[in-house]
């Protein structure tokens, strides 16, 4: 699809490549999926869920009604403060040579806050503006530190710091402010692009794209104008009274984002570890090369994480159904992190729960699924599935077992147990059948349909407050904002 920072990067294609060019602030751990820092190091701090924190006299918000940077009122209060270390992006350069600086942080935020509060701009770009307005609601301000590094302040509280970093990840650092600042200039002021399709169909204009001839060269024309002009935009760009970007500075960004166009014929310009070579859309075609700047600050190595571990059943003990005494089945896990297991206890004649919930943990791995005598009284069947669900929170996977307990049949005996860690999303659409590859007396590998979507429902239910956090990210992430997608 379209090559744009801002509303574009919609399908899997564009974005695999995207993501190989470009480093984002944070990622995503590779086994257990939470937020990490990747280019950009922060330190949270928070008052929430009830509590407020007092803004430096310092801090800065956008004022739409003037285009500027403004202090923000006395009194201003946010739930948390984030502190943002770019200094990863600062002691490089982008693609085209020239350093990344905090003009590259803060234009992006300035552009999306003007977006979406500049009413002339959210009438044009009204699918950015009105989907982002949720999510830029959240910040009551800004602040550069004499250390060169960002604090947010916004009104976003989770139990876990590492989310209210994700959600305050304002600025992508995607592209160098000059091409972004050419782009806002063929949106907003020339009216010759547009950053989102609909804008594109209502105005009947180009969806912009960064690497069609026709629109990367709207943009090093205007590159060329602001160069002529000696134009630098610094209602954007200026904070505190100080101009983070001076004229010269500006003209050497023009002149390399302008022959950075008449060497490779787009103006997909980043930062991450490779850099768009040639892209040819007619022949289904790109190729990508090595950044080889001495400074970037990963190598080979650097983001190796290993194999994932897997959550593993060391031994079941007990597991006998017999009249009059309480059914108890004990279950010792290996793996990494807080361990857990969820339960359901099923007749398989009519697929009625018995019961089902969270086994009491007995120490960190050691876990048991109890049934008193009074309710063993109460089933009328012979046969009986007890699935587990085995979880850590440092894992993304799960692993699945289903019991099969007779009434009168012996009790499992303590012995190793065949495992294998299952994807939580991936449950068999239909039951395993009895193995001989060493499983325990009554035990089958896999899941069973339906109960093991039961246990699942019942782990996620558990985890209700990350979800609803990840509606409002999720939301971010569809206003293309210029993050992009984590680098891998």
């Amino acid at each position: 699809t379209t090559w744009n920072p801002v509303g574009g990067f919609g399908d899997i294609y564009s974005a695999d490549i995207w993501g190989n060019l470009h480093d984002s602030p944070l990622a995503t751990h590779p086994f257990s999926g939470t937020p990490i820092p990747f280019r950009a190091g922060y330190e949270v701090e928070t008052a929430g869920p009830g509590g407020k924190l007092d803004l430096p006299s310092d801090a800065f918000i956008w004022d739409a009604g003037t285009s500027t940077w403004t202090s923000v009122p006395a009194g201003t209060r946010a739930t948390s403060k984030i502190t943002f270390d770019y200094s990863k992006y600062f002691q490089s350069t982008w693609h085209h040579g020239r350093p990344i600086t905090m003009a590259d942080v803060i234009y992006p935020i300035g552009q999306l806050f003007d977006t979406v509060y500049n009413e002339d701009k959210a009438k044009i770009e009204f699918s950015i503006g009105t989907t982002s307005k949720p999510f830029t609601d959240t910040f009551r301000g800004f602040r550069i530190t004499p250390d060169n590094k960002l604090e947010v302040y916004a009104d976003f509280w989770h139990f876990e710091n590492d989310y209210i970093a994700q959600f305050s990840s304002v600025s992508g650092v995607s592209m160098p402010w000059e091409v972004l600042a050419a782009m806002d200039d063929l949106v907003f002021e020339q009216r010759k692009l547009a950053y989102s399709d609909t804008s594109a169909a209502r105005f009947n204009v180009n969806w912009a794209s960064l690497v069609q001839d026709g629109d990367a060269r709207l943009v090093r024309n205007t590159l060329r104008s602001f160069a002529e002009d000696g134009f630098v935009p610094q209602d954007v760009l200026t904070v505190g009274g100080e101009s983070l970007v001076s004229e010269a500075e500006a003209v050497e960004r023009y002149g390399a984002a302008i022959d950075w166009f008449a060497e490779k014929d787009h103006m997909v310009i980043s930062n991450g570890p490779y850099q768009l070579e040639t892209f040819d859309s007619s022949a289904q075609f790109a190729r990508i090369t090595a950044f080889r700047d001495a400074n970037y600050p990963f190598k080979p190595g650097d983001l190796y994480f290993g194999t994932s571990p897997v959550v593993q059943i060391s031994g079941i003990e007990g597991g006998s159904l017999e009249e009059g005494t309480d059914f108890s089945a004990v279950v010792e896990l290996e793996g990494p992190g807080q361990l857990a297991v969820q339960y359901i206890f099923l007749d398989p004649a009519t697929d009625e729960i018995i019961k089902s919930g969270s086994a009491e943990a007995m120490a960190d791995n050691r876990f048991r699924v109890q049934m008193p005598a009074s309710e063993v009284a109460t089933l009328a069947g012979d046969l009986y599935h007890l699935y587990l669900a085995a979880y850590s929170d440092e894992l993304a996977s799960v692993l699945e077992r289903r019991l099969d307990i007779e009434f009168g049949a012996p009790p499992f005996q303590p012995q190793p147990s065949p495992t294998g860690a299952a994807d939580a999303t991936a449950a068999p659409e239909t039951p395993p059948t009895a193995t001989s590859d060493g499983d325990m007396p009554g035990e089958e590998d896999g899941g069973g349909g339906a109960p093991v979507g039961l246990i699942i429902g019942i782990i996620l239910a558990a985890a209700a407050g990350i979800g609803i956090s990840l509606i409002l990210i999720v939301m971010r992430s569809g206003r293309k904002t210029g993050a992009g997608p984590p680098a891998s």
